[in-house]
C-alpha cells in the first residue's frame, strides 16, 4: 500500500511577530501546529535579518524546522 504524502507546514510571519518575542518562543508558539510532520518551513518577512551571532545559543527541544528568507 502507497503511503500518502502530507505537505510540510509553511508559516509566514510578520515582522511584528518577530518583533514582539524571541525566535525561541515564536517556534514555541507555532508547534503545535506542525508536531505531527515533525518539520516547517518558516518563510520570514521582509525587511527581516537575522541574528549577527547565529542562533547557536537558542535551545530548542523541538521537531526540526527549516528557516526559508527567501519569499
Amino acid at each position: 500500500m502507497a503511503q500518502k504524502h502530507m505537505e510540510c507546514p509553511v508559516f509566514r510571519p510578520t515582522l511584528d511577530d518577530l518583533r514582539s518575542k524571541t525566535f525561541e518562543e515564536y517556534i514555541e508558539e507555532i508547534e503545535p501546529l506542525f508536531e505531527r510532520e515533525g518539520v516547517c518551513r518558516i518563510v520570514t518577512p521582509e525587511g527581516w535579518t537575522p541574528r549577527r551571532g547565529g542562533y547557536d545559543d537558542v535551545e530548542i527541544d523541538l521537531p526540526r524546522y527549516v528557516l526559508d528568507d527567501k519569499n
